[in-house]
């Protein structure tokens, strides 16, 4: 239908304002105009997509539905009706298309000035907002910087890790690595940040199937980040790894300690066993010791400091948009796992008058639940349940994938104790209103 993503755009908008019903929705836009003509077999073909709404019509929709000027001026453009009064607003929407992102900065740095770094810096970049092919290209046909044994090492090493093989980039940079001199403080910093990556993102890939040897690689990712943060304190790209890395060890150690498993060390485990050196006994490593609520917390307070500094100094660095995109939302649930709850509700709430999508609501999900499990308040899961369900309606496969995913870590307690309503959220037809 010519107007399906209008529609769909409609109905969600609808539903995050708080109208489960079009009846509600109709009722609230008769109170703004008691004369428009609307019924809710007319709202149904609106939000199906075979029907358009009047200017009028779209203009008491936009109120009631607290749209911004450049989401009703998308849909005016959508519906072919732009009136005179919002034709600058929709062209500024327009503007917003336009702009350069700091991937096509970082182009531009590039052409005018091909050093290492700046090469280095847009790989990293293209890498961060999933442009691999354009990465691995770049890696492929940009000139040598140097003839040099480090330099091709590092090169080969970069596009094996893209390709998602790290266990040879992680050898063919241990051997740039070695032949690196002092000297070359920021090559340096550079090939150990990536050892860290490498080591960080396998422990991500087997996280779910082997928890253990996946938080011996965080830990390792965390030894290598360190020592790149130590060459080049103020590394954007490192800092943007490390708060990732701390936050992932910090939550898989509370994956553990919330489902009471032990830790079984074995022999290649050799930075857990440095770790866990004062508490270790028979080889088996109790989760539940306050040793490990103490590290939960110094971690994600470690994440959070991170976020903030790269928040702080988000326009002077190199980030893409993508990252500083995560980088808010991991900065805003820090605070969640650290149960300050004000900041937490503050940042969120920020978040989602900013950018209401699927990971908006899924983080006031978490939020919701965060707070339950501490304040045993029961409105709180039916809050956490209500906001899943707006989630879905923007992003259906990758919420209830997402559900799936976490029954046993971040929903354990909602599955628990709302099985039955998630399991009915996961059955609901998309289209039910």
């Amino acid at each position: 239908m010519e107007y399906t993503e209008a529609g769909k755009f409609l109905k969600k908008k609808r539903k995050s304002e708080g109208f489960n019903t079009q009846k509600r929705f109709i009722q609230a836009l008769l109170e703004k105009d008691p004369d428009i003509n609307c019924s809710e077999s007319y709202m149904s073909l609106i939000e199906s997509g075979a029907k358009s709404p009047s200017v009028h019509l779209l203009d008491i929709m936009a109120i009631v539905l607290n749209m911004s000027p450049q989401e009703k001026g998308e849909l005016l453009l959508i519906y072919k009706r732009v009136p005179n009064d919002l034709e600058f607003a929709v062209r500024n929407n327009l503007k917003e298309t336009l702009k350069e992102t700091n991937v096509d900065i970082l182009k531009k740095k590039y052409e005018n000035d091909k050093n290492k770094q700046n090469f280095n810096n847009l790989i990293r970049s293209l890498v961060l907002e999933e442009k691999s092919e354009e990465a691995l290209n770049l890696l492929k046909t940009a000139p040598n910087f140097s003839s040099s044994f480090i330099d091709l090492q590092d090169r080969t090493a970069k596009m094996a890790a893209i390709t998602g093989n790290y266990d040879f980039a992680t050898q063919a940079f241990n051997l740039a690595l070695e032949n690196c001199s002092d000297e070359f403080i920021n090559t340096k910093a550079d090939i150990l940040m990536n050892i860290g990556i490498c080591h960080f993102n396998k422990g991500l890939q087997i996280q779910g199937e082997h928890p253990v040897d996946s938080l011996e690689l965080l830990f390792q990712s965390k030894n290598y980040l360190e020592m790149s943060l130590n060459l080049w304190p103020d590394f954007i790209y490192c800092l943007d790894e490390y708060a990732r890395c701390m936050y992932h060890i910090a939550d898989t150690l509370q994956y553990f300690y919330k489902n009471k498993i032990s830790i079984k060390l074995e022999s290649k485990h050799t930075h857990l066993f440095q770790f866990f050196n004062k508490i270790i006994k028979n080889e088996r490593v109790n989760s539940g010791n306050s040793f490990i609520l103490e590290t939960i917390e110094k971690y994600f307070k470690i994440a959070l400091e991170n976020y903030k500094q790269l928040l702080s100094h988000s326009e002077k660095g190199d980030l893409p948009e993508k990252a500083l995109k995560e980088a808010v939302y991991f900065h805003a649930y820090s605070y969640c796992k650290l149960k300050m709850f004000t900041e937490a509700l503050l940042f969120i709430n920020t978040i989602l008058i900013l950018d209401q999508n699927w990971l908006t609501y899924f983080l006031k999900s978490g939020y919701a639940l965060l707070r339950y499990e501490n304040e045993n308040d029961s409105q709180l899961l039916d809050e956490s349940i209500k906001n899943l369900s707006i989630a879905i309606e923007y992003e259906p496969e990758t919420v209830k994938s997402l559900i799936k995913s976490e029954k046993n870590r971040e929903l354990k307690t909602l599955w628990e104790l709302k099985g039955n309503e998630l399991n009915q959220l996961m059955e609901e037809e998309k289209d039910n209103v």
